[in-house]
């Protein structure tokens, strides 16, 4: 018999699985609490991909804790002789695989729906004792000019390359864009903008890197300042008319062919049913991708 526990399981799924479409169009926010490889504490979170990898972790966490029920309740009915206990054992072995099924048919409906909903990934990179850190430039949040210093010595060490070369857009020619000249990108990254140049130029859009690496300014995204994760992201910003609806949903359509990791279409007002996000530093209508 399915307990009420399984039954409010059920619909929790359910309920999960039916409101990531519904929650997706409500542009972006800043979480209470960071949720480890899911969110950044302090960050803009793109709702399209918090959704998805909170439901995938819930779905393991589930799987988990049936398998330690279900250990639990098999323990009990082998180590007792009363009748009482064994009939609990075997409620709680039910139970648990009930709850097991609930957690492997949610994640097979997901993967049906969208395989990419249950690609979760927590990538967590070890520090090798002994090794020498990186010589980098703090910027302090102000703007200043360096030139032709390399990617370690801006603090770029995530396989960036030089933007100089690459047929990309830069902002004022690269003067706009980062403070140091020449700019940097991680090497994947700059891929993916090319192809996406690549498709905008057949639509006839004309876009634009407003901020590459090293920054201009401080960020709240980590990727945009010095650290590990420097050069995987950048904004990007339309070079014709904002004000078209058209040309602005064309643009947005390119990016998410592209399949970045994270994506963010900054613009004030914010408009959540456009999926528009406004933090306190938006400096322009952009989007803010992420490898």
């Amino acid at each position: 018999m399915i307990s009420k526990k399984n039954i409010f399981l059920l619909l929790f799924i359910v309920f999960l699985v039916t409101s990531n479409n519904v929650l997706a169009q409500s542009g972006g926010y800043v979480p209470l609490a960071p949720i480890d490889g899911v969110s950044v504490e302090g960050e803009v979170v793109d709702i399209n991909s918090f959704i998805p990898n909170a439901i995938k972790l819930g779905i393991g966490i589930a799987g988990v804790l049936s398998v330690i029920f279900i250990m639990i309740g098999g323990l009990k009915y082998i180590v007792t002789d009363v009748a009482q206990v064994k009939t609990d054992a075997k409620d709680t072995i039910q139970n648990a695989v009930v709850g097991l099924l609930l957690a492997i048919g949610a994640y097979a409906i997901l993967n049906t729906i969208n395989p990419k909903l249950v690609d979760f990934q927590i990538n967590i990179q070890g520090v090798e004792l002994g090794e020498e850190l990186p010589t980098t430039i703090s910027f302090g949040g102000e703007n200043r000019t360096y030139t032709n210093l390399t990617a370690e010595e801006v603090g770029c060490t995530s396989n960036c390359v030089s933007l100089s070369g690459t047929g990309l857009n830069l902002k004022g020619g690269g003067s706009e864009a980062c403070s140091n000249n020449p700019c940097y990108l991680n090497s994947s990254l700059v891929n993916k903008l090319q192809s996406l140049k690549s498709f905008t130029d057949t639509l006839g859009i004309g876009w634009q890197v407003t901020e590459a690496f090293p920054p201009t300014t401080r960020h709240e995204s980590p990727c945009h300042n010095e650290g590990r994760l420097a050069g995987r992201c950048v904004d990007i910003a339309l070079t014709g008319d904002t004000s078209s609806t058209t040309m602005v949903t064309q643009f947005i359509y390119a990016i998410r062919r592209e399949n970045f990791s994270k994506f963010i279409y900054e613009k004030c007002p914010a408009d959540p049913l456009k999926g528009f996000v406004c933090t306190r530093n938006t400096r322009g209508e952009h989007a803010h991708v992420e490898l």
